[in-house]
């Protein structure tokens, strides 16, 4: 109710960063300002270096877990890139603030 418009952010962690990303990448703005915190930004990218390459598969493809991750085709590649925050990156507005914090630790 008392929600001032013109300072509203949106913060997320992992995969909360995931998410954030897609939400400034929406162009949308109601957003003013994001922080995206060891966020995934490409899971394309990703799935050569992660140790959770099920979630990937899963969250990405909409693969079920259990079923073979690899070989990825370059289709699903692609799809990979699409369904990843890297791929709106355009859309985030100029003015709107971005901050990416990334941990010296985290494994992604």
């Amino acid at each position: 109710p008392n929600l001032d418009a013109d300072r509203v952010g949106v913060f997320g962690g992992s995969h909360g960063g995931f998410m954030t990303g897609h939400l400034l990448g929406t162009g949308d703005e109601i957003f003013k300002a994001g922080c995206l915190w060891n966020p995934v930004t490409n899971m394309g990218a990703m799935m050569a270096a992660t140790e959770i390459p099920e979630w990937i598969v899963e969250e990405g493809l909409s693969r079920k877990l259990g079923e073979p991750i690899w070989p990825l085709s370059p289709e699903e590649v692609q799809e990979l890139y699409r369904r990843s925050p890297i791929s709106t990156v355009r859309k985030v507005r100029p003015e709107a603030g971005v901050m990416v914090v990334l941990g010296d630790a985290d494994h992604r």
